[in-house]
Order: C-alpha cells, then sequence, then structure tokens
C-alpha cells in the first residue's frame, strides 16, 4: 500500500496528496507489485495500467495522466514506490 504526495506545481495537489494506492492500481501500484518500472504517456488509457473508479476521479481532478514509476527496494524487499506525473504525452 502506498499514499500519494505531490510538489508539483502545476497539479491540483488536493486531489491526489494522501491517496492510499493498493499495489497494482496505477503506475505507481504496478511498479510496485510487478517489481519493475512503469512508464506511460496516459494511465488512464494505457491497458496495462490497472484504473479504479476512484484512482480515475482523482487522476482526472489532479491534471495528470502521463507517469513514471519505480518501486524502491531495501534488502531486496520492496519498501515503496516513487513516481512522477504529467499532463498527457508528458512522459
Amino acid at each position: 500500500m502506498m499514499v500519494a504526495t505531490s510538489e508539483l506545481f502545476r497539479m491540483n495537489r488536493s486531489a491526489i496528496s494522501g491517496m492510499v494506492l493498493p499495489a497494482g492500481i496505477g503506475a505507481a501500484g504496478r511498479a510496485v507489485h510487478e517489481r519493475v518500472g512503469v512508464v506511460s504517456s496516459d494511465v488512464l488509457s494505457d491497458p496495462a495500467i490497472v484504473v479504479t473508479p476512484e484512482f480515475r476521479s482523482r487522476v482526472e481532478k489532479a491534471g495528470v495522466r502521463a507517469a513514471l514509476a519505480v518501486p524502491l527496494l531495501m534488502q531486496g524487499r520492496v519498501i515503496c514506490g516513487l513516481g512522477a506525473g504529467d499532463r498527457a504525452g508528458g512522459v
């Protein structure tokens, strides 16, 4: 499980700040679940990204579509996911 935060000035921070993502949801959730880096130019239309209704709503409000995410590992164990986002096509 991950908690999302935002420090990008052009994003609607309140839409995703504090959002809890189960492993497998969104780009960061996929990165954690599969232990791989994930890149998507549009997470809401990418068939490789699992999108729940809540996730879709928050991503649309935040204005983020493109994403880059990686799992962070310590001693071979995933401790969290790290992601960055931008408008559609930004990756």
